[in-house]
């Protein structure tokens, strides 16, 4: 029998069972010596007994051997083979991931000193079945209140990151589910993410770690075709949900002019990272240039150890680098600095992409190609619709139910290539008890949409954003 079969190759099983050598042992000796008596006697307990289990557990060890030499390895490879295998192919087993987000701590009175956030206070999910600790200590100076005066809920705001205590996706949280305040602050009154928690996963079994190592193998994942997209997914297998590859000749949304060959590579999903710098004002400037993008948000700006007045996030918007590490992201201050005063911002990046990107910058292999990791590109989405709740059923309940709804179909974890308003009413009266109808007033693109009401359609590099400043749900009886 053949050792070894070529790669992708189907290997059917070869190695036979001690009862089937026996009998091709009998019928060996039978053919050279018809007289032999087979049943008992010298030539059965010296030759067929012992040694058809023997030959049975050799031909084993070969049919797993050239098993483990094809794409059918994961049908026999322990642990110890799959650890060595993957490490072979530089794929190493994933732990579970803890999720994350930012926390609004809020006081409805103007503070008279100072409240501190200390790393490890505990939040949670208001029956406290999931919990989230703070992973940076962050202070509300009573000396300058109002820069922490959120006019439009008329409360005292300072947000903090928090992290789930334990692996798993039961900790990716829809907006406002960590609204418990577990360790008592002086001060606070009460605590809500208004972000989404993302980020969690579960211990990768051993099936799906061989699985990730047979894609490996053949150069593909489970999204897209390709070695490099392959490479993308192993940057960061457990929150990475997209790779969408993007070439100069697809010419109506590959963005940036450049001279020679390119590639862009938009991720949808990832990790974040907090990043605090330090910036000494020259004078006169009212922008400091944050260093580590593409970045999300940020929490909090300090002016000599003093909140600033009022700051705001503004990303670059250059097609050639937005949305990627190389983006010129800058903090906007209402007031101009005085030289030699020391600036620090914290701010949340984008940790997959500058990931992806070093792995790119350092790559021997991309032959000349610029390659670039970005963000997809935001696509509004604006949402007006009236629902009409049955008697018995609570209208505020039912009114952030279909928030949520909404807010799931809107934002979804994929690239898709359409929204329309007749799958989102189906996902309104099929999710939520109570619905009796749902009328929609807008559903388009908040980017010049043609209609007020529209099947809408996305770009492969473009993922839909729900447009809270246009979202309207107006739920009554």
């Amino acid at each position: 029998m053949d050792l070894y079969a070529p790669p992708g190759a189907y290997v059917s099983s070869m190695a036979r069972p001690a009862s089937q050598i026996r009998d091709s042992l009998q019928n060996s000796v039978r053919a050279a010596n018809p007289n032999t008596d087979l049943a008992k006697g010298p030539v059965f307990d010296i030759l067929v007994a012992p040694v058809a289990p023997e030959l049975a557990e050799t031909e084993q060890v070969v049919e797993d051997l050239r098993t483990l030499t094809s794409l059918q390895f994961a049908q026999v490879a322990t642990t110890d083979e799959a650890n060595a295998i993957g490490t072979a192919f530089g794929i190493s087993e994933l732990e579970g991931a803890s999720a994350s987000t930012r926390e609004t701590f809020w006081t409805s009175t103007r503070p008279t000193d100072d409240i501190t956030i200390e790393r490890g206070t505990v939040v949670g999910t208001n029956d406290a079945s999931l919990v989230f600790v703070v992973t940076e200590r962050v202070t509300m100076l009573a000396s300058n209140a109002s820069a922490y005066l959120n006019a439009n809920r008329r409360r005292y705001e300072i947000t903090a990151r928090v992290q789930a205590v334990a692996s798993g996706t039961n900790y990716n949280l829809p907006a406002f589910r960590i609204n418990r305040l577990i360790t008592p602050i002086d001060g606070i009154d009460g605590v809500e993410n208004r972000e989404e928690a993302t980020g969690g996963s579960e211990q990768q079994s051993i099936s799906e770690y061989l699985s990730r190592i047979q894609l490996k193998f053949l150069g593909l994942n489970g999204e897209t075709g390709g070695a490099l997209t392959s490479q993308v997914f192993e940057q960061d297998p457990a929150n990475i949900k997209n790779v969408v590859l993007v070439y100069p000749k697809d010419r109506k949304i590959f963005r940036r002019d450049i001279g020679r060959p390119a590639v862009d590579c938009y991720i949808v999903g990832g990790a974040f990272d907090s990043v605090t710098e330090q910036y000494v004002a020259v004078g006169g400037e009212q922008s400091v240039t944050l260093l580590q993008g593409p970045v999300a948000d940020v929490s909090s700006v300090l002016v000599d150890g003093a909140p600033a007045s009022g700051f705001s996030l503004l990303n670059d918007s250059d097609p050639n680098r937005s949305g990627s590490a190389r983006a010129q992201d800058v903090v906007l201050l209402t007031t101009p600095l005085v030289a030699g005063q020391v600036v620090l911002t914290t701010y949340t990046t984008h940790k997959t992409i500058r990931d992806v990107q070093d792995m790119f910058d350092s790559s021997e292999h991309s032959f000349g190609t610029d390659l670039l990791a970005r963000l997809p590109i935001d696509v509004p989405v604006t949402v007006q619709l009236d629902c009409t709740v049955l008697p018995s059923f609570d209208v505020s309940r039912v009114s952030d139910q279909v928030n949520t709804v909404v807010a799931e179909y809107c934002e979804p974890e994929f690239i898709t290539t359409s929204l329309t308003p007749e799958t989102l009413v189906n996902r309104i009266t099929s999710n939520v008890s109570g619905v009796a109808s749902v009328t929609v007033n807008r559903f388009t693109s908040t980017n010049g949409g043609a209609l007020p009401v529209e099947t809408i359609t996305f770009q492969k590099n473009e993922l839909p954003k729900l447009d809270q400043a246009t979202l309207v749900i107006q739920a009554r009886q």
